[in-house]
């Protein structure tokens, strides 16, 4: 009988081990990946990934594939980066389909080890660099029947991403989450107004009309654009009612929220676009959440006056001494996002040094911050939930722990506490590792994402910023987009 306790206890304390040391695997990996990122080693990424020393696993499917799409964007392999994004956006797209309620969820596996479900504005970013990648390969191929098939790619794309939008604000009506930006709005009138059909200068025009609407009733979440960011997602669920005047009212206008403004306002014609990309996305951190202890104090009360009842015994092994609730804790991931509410400045200059432009970027993305207002409402969601689930844990291994208390009673209550206390012990390390925050995410998306629009004739030119000095071509053509990425 001793030894059943015993055996109990370390199947209950290996499972629960063996989920924390495929945790704690999930977390290196990902590690591994953002430090080739800041290292910008994009090669390293597809050599760690395509080795199977990185997301091997299939719940980490859509991270083997987006990654594998931007490093390779990175490495200006469009074809490959096209192949590995469109495969991420069907894992994606699959993904949506499941309902997360109704999955199969053992009691021992924690979100870390879960499958990864692609937060909605990283499945938007797909899309982004898809329209880039098109882009690229429309500059590099040698016949117009291929140029023409990317540049319609581009518009495709473009609609796609659209859809996308307007399917999750349906299902998502009241929740204050993304749900668009004017992310899609810009590109909508970058890849038009650079395609030059007949047709697609209605379509910028609308793009911009859609733009100005799209500010109040998008960005006004985050404090980048809404310095009132607070008010606007306190009564979220209210807004939909009001009309875009009433909803403008909650808007305290940033300089980034009115630059763009100004943008969308605007009636200038120009013939080059540079799109700015800086900084990989802010990693995800752990935030450690307390969660109380329901102790079910009806099981094993001992007719021994020596012996400890289950909740005296359950008490000691917590370590509470002050009579309180019993409290267990875990961790929840955070981002800690910085807001750009002043736009950034930059001077252009030509081959000669001399400067031909200055002004303020349009902000496109702050990536760090939609993840972290997204993630807040997504952590808002687990904690009951990963609270109940470590509950049930720490029960389960209680349980076991005093089944072993009591079956060495007899040998001494001292022999007995000390067995029950080590391989509770054990256990509740095991289970701290098991419960570790999921922080996966997709590592190799820009943090920030500029546009800036201007007139250039072509040539070599240099974009000034931060200090910083990065060259640039423009090429022959009508109208050009100038993909840049900045350190």
């Amino acid at each position: 009988m001793k030894q059943a306790y015993f055996n109990r206890i370390l199947i209950l304390s290996f499972l629960i081990l063996f989920v924390s040391c495929a945790a704690r695997k999930v977390r290196d990996e990902g590690d591994l990946i953002s430090s080739l990122y800041s290292k910008n080693d994009y090669k390293s990424v597809v050599e760690k990934i395509n080795k199977g020393e990185v997301y091997k696993r299939d719940e980490d499917r859509f991270l083997k594939q987006a990654e594998l799409g931007i490093a390779f964007f990175n490495l200006k392999d469009y074809d490959n980066a096209l192949i590995h994004l469109n495969n991420a956006k069907e894992i994606a797209n699959d993904l949506y389909k499941i309902s997360i309620s109704n999955k199969v969820e053992s009691l021992f596996i924690g979100e870390a080890t879960d499958i990864y479900y692609p937060n909605q504005f990283e499945q938007a970013n797909i899309r982004f660099y898809e329209i880039l990648a098109h882009y690229m390969k429309s500059k590099e191929v040698d016949s117009d029947n291929k140029r023409r098939f990317h540049q319609q790619a581009m518009v495709s794309t473009l609609r796609d991403w659209s859809a996308y939008i307007e399917n999750f604000k349906a299902q998502n009506r009241g929740r204050a989450v993304y749900k668009g930006s004017t992310f899609i709005d810009l590109m909508g009138i970058v890849v038009h107004d650079t395609y030059g059909r007949a047709k697609d200068r209605s379509i910028v025009n609308n793009f911009k009309m859609i733009g100005k609407k799209d500010l109040v009733q998008q960005m006004g979440l985050y404090p980048s654009f809404n310095s009132s960011h607070k008010k606007y997602q306190e009564d979220y669920k209210k807004l939909h009612l009001v009309s875009q005047d009433e909803l403008s009212k909650y808007i305290t206008e940033t300089q980034t929220y009115k630059r763009t403004q100004d943008f969308f306002n605007s009636k200038k014609s120009f013939n080059t676009y540079l799109i700015i990309m800086n900084g990989h996305v802010i990693k995800k951190t752990a935030k450690v959440y307390d969660f109380p202890l329901g102790l079910p104090v009806g099981v094993y009360i001992s007719n021994n006056e020596g012996m400890d009842d289950f909740v005296s015994f359950s008490l000691k092994m917590l370590a509470l001494t002050r009579g309180a609730e019993p409290k267990i804790y875990f961790e929840l991931p955070k981002i800690d996002s910085k807001d750009i509410s002043t736009p950034k400045k930059i001077n252009i200059k030509n081959s000669k040094g001399e400067e031909l432009d200055s002004g303020e970027l349009i902000l496109m993305a702050n990536t760090s911050e939609v993840l972290s207002s997204s993630l807040k409402n997504d952590v808002a969601l687990l904690e009951a939930k990963v609270g109940a689930r470590l509950a049930a844990k720490h029960i389960a291994l209680l349980t076991s722990a005093y089944q072993t208390y009591r079956s060495l009673y007899n040998n001494g209550s001292l022999i007995a506490y000390l067995s029950a206390s080590a391989a509770y012990a054990a256990g509740n390390r095991a289970i701290q590792e098991s419960e570790l925050a999921d922080l996966r995410s997709w590592y190799g998306i820009y943090d920030h994402i500029y546009m800036y629009p201007l007139n250039l004739a072509p040539g070599e030119y240099e974009l000034q910023i931060d200090g910083k000095g990065y060259k640039f071509t423009r090429e022959k053509g009508a109208k050009q987009i100038v993909p840049l990425i900045i350190k």
